[in-house]
C-alpha cells in the first residue's frame, strides 16, 4: 500500500486532474475508500511504504456468449513497469483531452466574439439616422 495517496496493489483507483494556476497536478484516490467516506480523500505527503503482504485473490475471467473475455475481468500486471506504462498513458490520454477541450473552447470564443461584432454592427445600423424620408 502508499500510504501517501491510500490506493492499494490491485485496488481500483481514480486519477484526478487539477489545475493550479498554469500546473497541472494529479491526485489518485482509491475507489474503495471514497465509497465507504462519501467524499474524496486527500493526498497526503508520506513515503510510500512497500506492503509485503501477497494478496492471494484469484480471479476468473468471466465470458460472454460471443467468447471474449471481458475487459473489466482480464488478470492485470502487477509488475510496477507495467503500472508506470498504464499511468503514463492515461495522463498522456487526459492531455490530449484537454487539449482538445482547450481547443473547441477557443473556437466557441471566437464564434461569441464574432456574435458580438456582429450585434454591435447591427445595432450601429439600426441607430443611424433614416436618410430616405
Amino acid at each position: 500500500m502508499c500510504k501517501a495517496n491510500g490506493v492499494k496493489v490491485n485496488d481500483s483507483f481514480v486519477l484526478e486532474l487539477i489545475w493550479e494556476d498554469a500546473n497541472p497536478m494529479f491526485r489518485f484516490h482509491s475507489k474503495i475508500e471514497s465509497q465507504g467516506k462519501g467524499n474524496r480523500r486527500t493526498r497526503k505527503k508520506r513515503a510510500c511504504e512497500t506492503d509485503l503482504q501477497a494478496r492471494t485473490v484469484k480471479k476468473t475471467p468471466r465470458v460472454e456468449k460471443e467468447g471474449r473475455t471481458r475487459v473489466s475481468n482480464r488478470q492485470e500486471s502487477c509488475s510496477v513497469s507495467d503500472q508506470v506504462t498504464n499511468v503514463k498513458q492515461s495522463i498522456v490520454d487526459t492531455l490530449n483531452t484537454v487539449r482538445e477541450f482547450r481547443a473547441d473552447l477557443e473556437t466557441r470564443e471566437r464564434d461569441l466574439e464574432a456574435s458580438l461584432v456582429e450585434i454591435d454592427v447591427g445595432k450601429d445600423f439600426g441607430n443611424q439616422p433614416n436618410s430616405q424620408q
